[in-house]
């Protein structure tokens, strides 16, 4: 379960966070071109749930690990709580509009996914460490993602095309991911494209169950 638990949430981080983060780095470019000018209001919210979906994305897996290990009693209580929670954060929030109900979703996520968090890691024996070191290659890659795009917001002249600056950013954002990964984390791409060369294998598929990528 340790290891499967590794190898789904490597491949999801490599894909989803980068999407994620790059989609509320550029929420205003993008709101802009694709919706419309009167949707300006939305870009607050789209930046913060998006931030909010890149965590969203790779813990999702947590539910299904405890399902499998007959935890389902627990994860009823944790979804009662979140019932009770996330509407009453929702309320509080959206004095402050779309955006205050934005922030109430990511300010009070967190205490209905911690203990989920602490019962998988207990379940299987994984330690914070060892999690955040599968999570690593992808948080590195967005790192350098964001002070990329950061730094050509900056610098891009306001009088270019928007199709232009969002064109730019992009690029940038893709580029940096990459290069991050292809120089400080070479190892583990070549190990997780390996593995998924024996899970396409019909004949390899029951070897590649054994096959560890962390």
């Amino acid at each position: 379960m340790r290891r499967y638990l590794r190898n789904l949430t490597e491949a999801l981080s490599l894909i989803t966070l980068p999407a994620t983060i790059g989609l509320a780095l550029t929420a205003r470019e993008f709101v802009t071109l694709v919706l419309g000018k009167k949707w300006l209001g939305v870009i607050a919210p789209l930046e913060l749930l998006a931030f909010y979906a890149s965590f969203r994305s790779i813990s999702a897996v947590l539910g299904q690990l405890l399902t499998a290990l007959r935890e389902t009693r627990f994860l009823m209580w944790n979804n009662l709580a979140a019932v009770v929670l996330m509407p009453t954060a929702f309320y509080i929030g959206s004095r402050w509009g779309t955006a205050g109900i934005a922030w109430g979703w990511i300010v009070a996520y967190p205490l209905i996914a911690v203990p989920v968090y602490q019962r998988a890691f207990r379940r299987i024996g994984m330690s914070t460490r060892e999690y955040l070191g599968v999570v690593r290659p992808s948080l590195n890659g967005c790192l350098a993602m964001v002070l990329v795009v950061g730094v050509l917001k900056w610098a891009i002249p306001s009088t270019w095309s928007p199709y232009i600056r969002l064109a730019v950013e992009v690029t940038g954002g893709v580029v940096a991911y990459v290069i991050v990964l292809t120089k400080f984390h070479a190892d583990r791409l070549r190990a997780f494209a390996s593995l998924l060369r024996r899970l396409r294998s019909p004949k390899d598929a029951e070897a590649g169950e054994g096959v560890a990528v962390g």
